[in-house]
């Protein structure tokens, strides 16, 4: 209908985690879910998108990561109800409105449940996709001046070892994009 709406950022992030199939580069569709004509969709684009339905002015491409960032994959603990869980910990000195980070581990020995959320989160809505052993999830912010900031854990990732050989268990974070909203 040539209007951004919340549906088109939903369709986006299930595009980018997996849940639908991605569009071939060229199509119409790629070019409406490649909001920022990067050549990419990924979440520059859901954040681009966003920024559309909320009338903000953008005068530069959306930034990844305007400040130095430090990404880091905390020591697992037990969560209050009993299971496994692993810190992801963003931090720098802006404010991320947009995460895309991109997991891989061995599905025969762990599985990766539904982020849990922390007074750190920033209040990103958080959806992910898991298969094949690629978990992959996206955060983003539809509030203006909200988002991750460099305090405590973001986020955690809970984790069952559902193999015997728990020492094998490995996640491996292997793709981060963060989008600064301005």
């Amino acid at each position: 209908d040539g209007r951004v709406s919340i549906s088109d950022v939903v369709l986006n992030v299930h595009l980018i985690i997996g849940k639908d199939a991605m569009p071939d580069s060229g199509t119409t569709a790629f070019k409406i879910a490649d909001a920022d004509s990067s050549g990419t969709i990924n979440v520059t684009d859901v954040m681009r998108q966003i920024n559309i339905i909320l009338e903000i002015p953008f005068t530069r491409p959306l930034a990844i990561a305007s400040g130095p960032v430090t990404v880091s994959l905390g020591d697992t603990r037990i969560g209050t109800d009993g299971r496994q869980m692993v810190p992801v910990l963003l931090g720098g000195g802006s404010m991320i409105s947009g995460v895309q980070m991109t997991f891989t581990y061995d599905p025969a020995l762990m599985t990766v449940g539904e982020v849990v959320k922390t007074e750190y989160d920033g209040g990103l809505i958080w959806q992910h996709h898991a298969a094949d052993g690629v978990y992959t999830l996206v955060g983003y912010s539809l509030e203006p001046g909200k988002g991750l900031t460099a305090a405590g854990s973001s986020f955690y990732l809970p984790v069952s070892i559902t193999g015997e050989d728990a020492e094998t268990s490995v996640l491996t974070l292997t793709d981060v994009k963060l989008v600064d909203r301005s």
